[in-house]
């Protein structure tokens, strides 16, 4: 029999840190959870779930970029302009040209967001991580604070969601690019 779903969730990720298993959480574009230590009781519940951490996730780079990416970002951000101008026109290229469209389940790469046209804030967000630092331009990760959101994947796991956005750093001043519902 397994934990209930919170004790589950906690001890999946205790687990994954006991196993020396390096994981990303990102089933939900924008997943992250703070974890308290195991009590010692709750490690003679880890062996279980240690079993099902037998074959980790492959890693994958968020942000690698394909020859076609490449030309894109240098296509519509010439360096005769100025980086705000820049990044005007990478982010007008993206969704008008490219017509990215925000879909919260789709939890993509930023190639795989590139290619199928779709991302949710992570997608998009790392899309454009890339594609700007491609072009030049200083950004970065930004995690945004809201409510938490909760939401059961299977009858043993919860995920949190969280929300990211990208922050530009222009001369004299920082742009804020977001991209949800």
């Amino acid at each position: 029999m397994y934990p209930s779903p919170p004790i589950m969730l906690r001890l999946l990720l205790q687990a994954q840190s006991l196993a020396g298993t390096a994981v990303l959480l990102t089933l939900g574009g924008c997943a992250s959870v703070s974890v308290p230590p195991p009590s010692s009781d709750e490690l003679h519940e880890v062996v279980p779930v240690v079993a099902e951490l037998a074959n980790p996730p492959e890693q994958v780079d968020m942000l690698a970029l394909t020859p076609a990416m490449r030309k894109f970002a240098h296509t519509y951000t010439p360096t005769i302009i100025s980086p705000r101008e820049r990044l005007t026109e990478l982010l007008r290229a993206l969704v008008e040209l490219r017509g990215i469209e925000y879909v919260p389940e789709a939890h993509l790469t930023a190639q795989e967001a590139f290619e199928q046209g779709r991302g949710n804030c992570l997608a998009f967000s790392s899309l454009v991580v890339a594609m700007a630092r491609e072009a030049g331009l200083r950004v970065r990760f930004q995690e945004v604070d809201l409510p938490p959101d909760w939401s059961p994947t299977n009858e043993n796991l919860l995920v949190q969601y969280r929300h990211v956005n990208v922050l530009a750093l222009l001369p004299g001043r920082e742009a804020i690019i977001d991209f949800r519902a």
